[in-house]
């Protein structure tokens, strides 16, 4: 996992990474140019610590590392 020194450069370039595109627009508009866009809601993900992990599913988690980065425990909705 990055050490801290990692997180302070990255924040110090972080805005410069930003998506020209307005990516969340997809989730609210229900057409993209020509393209009829439906959401669909996977339930709820439940953040009891606030600490995510994600790999490849057919990977061990057991020595697992959090990202950096946390999010207010709580539950929060899914959608594709």
């Amino acid at each position: 996992m990055p050490d801290r020194s990692w997180l302070n450069r990255y924040e110090a370039i972080r805005r410069q990474l930003d998506a020209v595109t307005d990516f969340a627009r997809y989730f609210t508009e229900p057409t993209i140019g020509a393209v009829s866009v439906d959401v669909l809601s996977l339930g709820d993900l439940h953040l009891p610590t606030g600490r995510i992990i994600a790999c490849d599913p057919m990977t061990e988690l057991e020595d697992a590392q959090p990202y950096m980065r946390t999010v207010p425990p709580g539950v929060y909705p899914v959608q594709a």
